[in-house]
């Protein structure tokens, strides 16, 4: 299992590496990119805007040499100077029928 350039704009078939607890313990996991949305009918999205939210549950890091966001119609790169790997907090959901892990 290895960690990828981490691209807000990836498919959401496409598997990405997070670390997440699991029970007692802290895993790793390589889930399908995105979050099956809550509402019947709702579109996956890939990206959580948590301003005033907070997430009590299902956190995990999900490690990255670099982070790519579009905004507005302008593309947004963020890395460290040196290239070394950070980690950008993110949210999962357990698997569904609908959404597999």
């Amino acid at each position: 299992m290895s960690a990828k350039v981490f691209d807000s704009d990836a498919s959401l078939d496409e598997r990405r590496v997070i670390i997440r607890r699991c029970g007692g313990d802290v895993e790793m996991a390589e889930l399908p990119w995105g979050l099956q949305p809550s509402e019947i009918g709702g579109r996956p999205f890939t990206v959580v805007r948590a301003e005033g939210r907070t997430f009590p549950s299902h956190r995990c890091l999900v490690p990255a040499s670099e982070f790519r966001h579009r905004s507005r119609g302008k593309a947004y790169s963020f890395s460290l100077a040196d290239g070394d790997w950070f980690y950008v907090a993110g949210v999962w959901r357990p698997a569904t029928r609908d959404w597999p892990e």
